[in-house]
């Protein structure tokens, strides 16, 4: 009974080791700040901004998260435009590392936020969204 369970040991302890080895070589989460952390910041922010406030920011980065199709139709001058599909990819990554003000705006408020969220989980600073008014055109 012995010889049987030291072969099954060691087997059980191998795998054990191999977990712990490939645990601490796993990518880990790029996200800065937890899901805690983050509540915190949401309610202790004041992170949107009404259309009236816009002229407030000195030279900031407005961006507006709409497909390329609808920005090419109408858009605020001087916005730039990241689809919310595509802010994460690694060509705006000095953009949003930048101290400038970045301003963001979607054709629906939801979307704004969550891109305001990731981009703050991700460790990004100067991030604000745009409150829509009612009669806007985005």
């Amino acid at each position: 009974m012995k010889s049987s369970i030291k072969p099954l040991a060691i087997i059980i302890i191998s795998i054990f080791g191999f977990l712990i080895i490939i645990s601490h070589y796993a990518d880990r989460s790029k996200l800065k700040l937890s899901a805690k952390e983050m509540q915190l910041i949401a309610r202790a922010t004041n992170y949107t901004i009404d259309q009236k406030k816009l002229n407030n920011f000195q030279n900031p980065v407005l961006i507006d998260l709409r497909e390329p199709k609808f920005f090419n139709i109408d858009h605020q001058e001087k916005a730039v435009n990241i689809p919310l599909s595509e802010i994460l990819n690694e060509e705006y990554k000095n953009l949003f590392a930048s101290e400038t003000p970045k301003l963001i705006q979607a054709h629906d408020q939801v979307k704004a936020n969550e891109a305001w969220m990731l981009l703050t989980q991700l460790g990004y600073k100067n991030l604000y969204v745009v409150e829509l008014l009612p009669t806007s055109r985005l």
